[in-house]
């Protein structure tokens, strides 16, 4: 069974406390997060700051954190805050708990990966598309 959750709007402190609990009843079921990150210079890195705010707070309730970039500008801020970023091409087949913040995919590649996913989090903080 997939559970979906879009979050609209702008992100900020205390997401990760938001979601984790309330939301998603975790129960350590969940033991892997990918996290898809749009980083570079048309985009900027608030979405590298934010979804990184998410995973540390993910990794603080003991879940694994892969880090998947649709560019590598962003990589040096991701490796600071303590994870490594890995080309989107290397995405796996399935996830435990997927994370979205990206706004170049379209609606259809969001919701075939979401699919995909046990439990899916997009971020859509433009909330020009249909998720």
């Amino acid at each position: 069974m997939h559970q979906c959750v879009h979050y609209l709007g702008a992100v900020g402190r205390g997401l990760g406390q938001r979601l984790i609990h309330p939301v998603l009843n975790w129960e350590s079921a969940l033991a892997r997060a990918s996290i898809i990150i749009e980083c570079g210079r048309k985009s900027g890195l608030g979405r590298v700051r934010r979804t990184l705010t998410l995973a540390r707070a993910l990794k603080l309730q003991g879940i694994r954190c892969d880090v998947y970039v649709t560019s590598h500008e962003g990589s040096d801020l991701i490796q600071a805050m303590g994870f490594t970023a890995q080309p989107v091409d290397q995405l796996p087949d399935q996830f435990d708990f997927l994370v979205i913040d990206t706004c170049s995919f379209s609606s259809d590649e969001v919701s075939a990966l979401c699919a995909r996913a046990r439990t899916s989090c997009v971020i859509d903080d433009l909330a020009e598309r249909p998720v």
